[in-house]
């Protein structure tokens, strides 16, 4: 992402970390982390711009091509035993976080919940 001279940038993205301005080394790179919550299924493009926080101008843009699609459903009969896998996305700070795992009928009823304790390191 580097430029040729240092400049105080800031992404234009609903939910970016850093959030907010920061320093943007000559010839350097910055990690960004971008955080896209879909609506629904189905593939979208969004741009994704880099700004001088004092010249207001652009200094790179993406176009970034997001694609979602809807969780694979099966039903477990009553008494069988299934596995699932679980796949819990990375916190950007340590510590414990509680995840309630919610089990619901044919009708869309809770008939149990299971509380996960994760713990960040």
């Amino acid at each position: 992402m580097g430029t040729a001279g240092s400049c105080s940038s800031r992404c234009c993205f609903p939910q970016v970390d850093p959030d907010g301005a920061f320093l943007l080394p000559p010839n350097g790179l910055q990690d960004l982390y971008v955080g896209v919550r879909p609506r629904r299924a189905g593939s979208r493009f969004i741009y994704l711009n880099l700004v001088d926080v004092e010249s207001h101008q652009l200094v790179s843009s993406w176009l970034l091509c997001l694609s979602c699609r809807q969780p694979l459903i099966s039903k477990v009969a009553g008494g069988e035993v299934y596995t699932i896998g679980l796949r819990f996305a990375p916190s950007q700070s340590v510590g414990e976080e509680e995840i309630l795992i919610h089990i619901n009928d044919h009708e869309d009823k809770n008939e149990e919940t299971f509380c996960v304790k994760v713990l960040y390191q």
